[in-house]
């Protein structure tokens, strides 16, 4: 979580049945306070293949996961994100081209979700990964098919009259580098992984300020919380105040 002066205290394990020796990766979100979602390895008898699992807080700890049902698949799911009221869910799986497509969700009023499909305007031939809602209505995710000036490189699409827009690329973030992995803050900042120069290695979380004439600032690396590993999918959560990655 953040320090008294702001800024991110160095990072801890999540010390609970939710981290096991699977591997967990791709953005813990929380459909309530005793609800989480989050990406795991599911073993199967040809190989393990990325799910989308939810875990339940009791007796003050995550749980193990278990996978939600209405998005099992025998192909990669994973890197969701929850909209901030709830009823949307964006994630990415592969697509019968062998690509990585953005996916959407509704909840329907009995707390499941409707049958996914694929958003057309933001997928491209190449991969789509990481989704980030901002808000109910703006989000941000990473492509490499999109024409960008590097590996992966930032978009935003935001919705008009319940109809998400073209892309548009992240100008101030990009670079011929990797950026994805996008975490907005309550101030509007965004956190984002990269594995630009500067970084402590691999890719790194990096930090940049948003200034309503100018966009967003030169981006800082967020050396309190990062590694000579991959430090990526940060997710802020409001209701506590703590960075998870």
């Amino acid at each position: 979580n953040k320090n008294a002066d702001g800024f991110f205290q160095e990072g801890k394990y999540l010390e609970a049945p939710i981290n096991t020796i699977h591997e967990n990766i791709s953005y813990i979100n929380f459909m309530s306070e005793d609800k989480a979602y989050f990406s795991s390895f599911l073993s199967t008898k040809s190989q393990p293949r990325l799910q989308l699992f939810y875990s339940n807080y009791k007796k003050k700890a995550w749980s193990e996961g278990f996978p939600i049902m209405e998005f099992a698949r025998d192909k990669f799911v994973g890197h969701s994100s929850l909209s901030p009221d709830k009823n949307q869910i964006i994630f990415t799986t592969q697509s019968e081209d062998g690509d990585l497509d953005l996916m959407v969700s509704y909840r329907l009023e009995d707390g499941t979700w409707r049958e996914s499909t694929a958003i057309e305007i933001m997928n491209s031939i190449g991969d789509e990964i990481t989704p980030h809602f901002a808000s109910d209505d703006t989000l941000y995710f990473a492509s490499n098919g999109q024409g960008g000036p590097g590996g992966y490189d930032v978009y935003f699409s935001v919705k008009s009259e319940g109809i998400w827009q073209r892309p548009s690329p992240l100008y101030e973030l990009n670079t011929e580098y990797d950026e994805s992995d996008v975490c907005t803050l309550p101030s509007g900042d965004i956190l984002f992984a990269s594995n630009r120069p500067g970084g402590k290695g691999g890719l790194d979380i990096w930090y940049s300020l948003i200034d309503p004439k100018f966009g967003f600032s030169e981006p800082i690396n967020v050396k309190e919380v990062n590694t000579t590993d991959d430090d990526i999918t940060p997710f802020y959560d409001l209701n506590s105040d703590f960075l998870f990655f």
